[in-house]
């Protein structure tokens, strides 16, 4: 089970480098922030790209999907900002 607040974090590290964020790199941010390891970042990533808060793109030039958050998970991020 995925805790709010890992939740949380997930998505806005992932705004913060909307569009150039993937699962690499996200798990080195989790890593920098003192969470590598202690969250199930392909877990939170699965859980936000099916409620429709995320979508991948993908390229055949990246190694992996891109994560980009959606205009309904830029609602939610403003409304958990506020």
């Amino acid at each position: 089970m995925v805790n709010i607040d890992e939740y949380k974090i997930v998505f806005e590290l992932i705004s913060k480098k909307d569009s150039r964020m993937n699962w690499y790199n996200l798990e080195i941010a989790l890593s920098r922030q003192g969470f590598g390891g202690s969250i199930n970042a392909l877990q939170i990533l699965e859980r936000l790209l099916s409620e429709g808060l995320l979508e991948t793109i993908s390229n055949q030039q990246l190694p992996y999907p891109i994560y980009k958050i959606t205009d309904a998970g830029r609602a939610r991020l403003c409304t958990s900002a506020a």
